[in-house]
């Protein structure tokens, strides 16, 4: 029993099959070259980044090394954050994330995962005096919101916030 090949219901001309390949090719060379090199453009978006968050928030944010651990995990060693004036916030000896490649090819940064070793946290509050607030502050308060009764605090939305915002 022989088989008929059928014809195509779209004829594909010889042009747009040759595009088709140069563009899948150009596709292929860009992620190639996008993961042999991943580990220094990741390094100058670290940098640039922990410069951005020290500048912005007046503290001292140090990355020690980090390493890639296979396609989406990442491990970072010595990770330290202090305000310029206070006392040190955090010291991490191991941080290890997993990232959604899914969402970060729309460039937006997911965490899967996040395991901590060595982790050491210290909240220190004097009075007004505190290591931790300029975290959470938004820059947005003004004479009303100060006259305003105290409301309970919400521990989870400043967690979240302070996560955030160093990594």
């Amino acid at each position: 029993m022989r088989f008929k090949l059928h014809k195509p219901i779209i004829p594909i001309s010889p042009k747009l099959k040759k595009a088709a390949l140069i563009v899948l090719a150009l596709l292929v060379g860009v992620l190639t070259l996008a993961l042999i090199f991943r580990h220094p453009l990741t390094e100058r978006f670290i940098n640039r980044h922990v410069q951005q968050f020290n500048k912005h928030y007046q503290a001292e944010l140090a990355i020690g090394s980090f390493a890639f651990d296979g396609f989406s995990g990442i491990g970072f060693n010595n990770v330290t954050l202090k305000p310029i004036k206070g006392d040190s916030l955090m010291k991490v000896g191991y941080l290890h994330a997993n990232i959604n490649m899914w969402k970060l090819l729309k460039f937006e940064l997911t965490l899967g995962n996040l395991e901590m070793k060595d982790a050491w946290l210290n909240f220190v509050r004097h009075d007004s005096i505190t290591n931790y607030m300029f975290l959470l502050d938004t820059g947005n308060e003004t004479e009303d919101t100060l006259d305003q009764p105290e409301q309970p605090v919400n521990y989870a939305d400043r967690t979240d916030r302070l996560l955030s915002t160093i990594f």
